[in-house]
């Protein structure tokens, strides 16, 4: 399973193609995650694309806070 990605979501057994990132959440995890973190990590990796010394650690923060909420709302924590 080298070629597959699990969700970053401990105890999700959904899966992804490898590709061009280490992590993912799944759709029914990533939707958990508040829409307005969301939107902000968007434009966040939308400017990264533009401009990756700028807006490279701006956006790898704002992932870690997408997965974080992911798992806490997976986890029932908040």
């Amino acid at each position: 399973m080298a070629d597959r990605l699990l969700c970053a979501v401990p105890g999700c057994r959904r899966t992804h193609k490898a590709g061009e990132f280490d992590e993912w959440v799944c759709g029914k995890h990533w939707s958990a995650v508040p829409r307005d973190l969301r939107r902000l990590y968007t434009v966040a990796k939308r400017r990264w694309r533009r401009d990756p010394a700028k807006w490279g650690r701006v956006c790898s923060r704002l992932w870690e806070r997408c997965r974080e909420a992911a798992i806490d709302r997976a986890m029932g924590i908040r």
